[in-house]
């Protein structure tokens, strides 16, 4: 049997489907909630066994690990299916989830436009479920798979908070199997009873005022300590070197820009790393994040080092890392 410890944040939405596999497996899952300043584990969830021999980031990852074999699928073609849906359910049903909920609940500023488009996305993820649902119990094979506790995981924070009575009202489907999953005891002894949202709540302009003064006073806390490596900054004797040859740069023919091409995308880059930089992770630079990124001309990529073993420290990672990473 499996035994180990999972890192996450206070009620995470994430980490659900992480503690509801392992209750089916039966597994030994203790819980350790972090903040977003523990610098001992800046990702989460994360997931070691009691021996240290498996370490794991990213829900799904995790979650499927600690499922058993019926929640994985018992056939090929059920555990393909199984990994589709939950694969979707972090992609397509979470990120659609999250841009309409954080706004809503007052805990990111977006645009009018940026909601009515995760309304619209959220409304098609539930098109898809409703359809799937028609003639099934589960969303994979005749018995709950980690399929359902995935996407029923990914999708609970939209039922408790913004998918109200008018909204759920055409994907009849989709409520019933939504209720089917939630209600099942290992579910439920991990979530509670779900109450489901009677009215959307709208974006509270005073709420979010009070939100951000409260975040961002605590960054200013832990940045006084570490204004005191300035010096060491200063010491280096690089810059001139480097302006020097920004100088001759610049003398230099300009050359085709690889880029200028290619359509215009409505993320802006410098903004995100501003809330990134200034304010907090988890409230505010994360569902900042997925409320602005132009999934139409950006991408995002998860990639494993092929040897870790040289990565000892963050910044040898970092080094080796071109782009934004997080």
């Amino acid at each position: 049997m499996v035994a180990g410890t999972l890192y996450t944040y206070p009620e995470s939405a994430r980490a659900v489907k992480v503690r509801v596999a392992a209750a089916y497996s039966g597994a030994q899952l203790k819980v350790v909630e972090v903040q977003t300043a523990d610098k001992q584990h800046p990702h989460v969830p994360y997931f070691e066994t009691d021996d240290k021999k498996v370490h794991l980031l990213e829900a799904n990852a995790i979650a499927y690990f600690l499922a058993n074999d019926q929640l994985r699928g018992t056939t090929a073609e059920h555990t393909s299916q199984v990994l589709q849906w939950v694969n979707y359910g972090s992609q397509d049903v979470y990120s659609a989830v999250v841009s309409w909920v954080f706004p809503a609940l007052s805990l990111v500023e977006s645009t009018p436009q940026n909601i009515t488009r995760a309304k619209e996305d959220l409304r098609r993820v539930f098109a898809c479920l409703n359809e799937h649902l028609k003639t099934r119990t589960f969303l994979v094979g005749e018995r709950l798979s980690l399929a359902d506790v995935a996407v029923a995981a990914d999708l609970l924070l939209a039922y408790r908070h913004v998918a109200d009575e008018q909204f759920r009202k055409p994907f009849a489907n989709v409520n019933r199997w939504f209720q089917t999953v939630v209600n099942q005891t290992h579910f439920r002894n991990v979530v509670g009873e779900v109450t489901l949202a009677v009215r959307a709540p709208e974006f509270n302009a005073e709420a979010y005022a009070q939100l951000k003064k409260e975040t961002a006073a605590k960054p200013a806390k832990q940045e006084k300590p570490k204004a005191e490596p300035k010096p060491k900054a200063e010491a280096k004797k690089p810059e001139p070197k480097e302006e020097e040859e920004e100088d001759l740069a610049a003398s230099e023919e300009p050359k085709n820009d690889p880029f200028a091409t290619m359509p215009k995308g409505t993320f802006v880059m410098d903004e995100f790393k501003r809330e990134y930089s200034n304010k907090d992770t988890l409230t505010v630079a994360i569902p900042y994040f997925w409320s602005h990124f132009d999934k139409e001309n950006y991408s995002i990529w998860y990639c494993e080092y092929k040897y870790p073993q040289e990565l000892t420290q963050t910044f040898m990672s970092s080094n080796l890392i071109g782009g934004m990473k997080f």
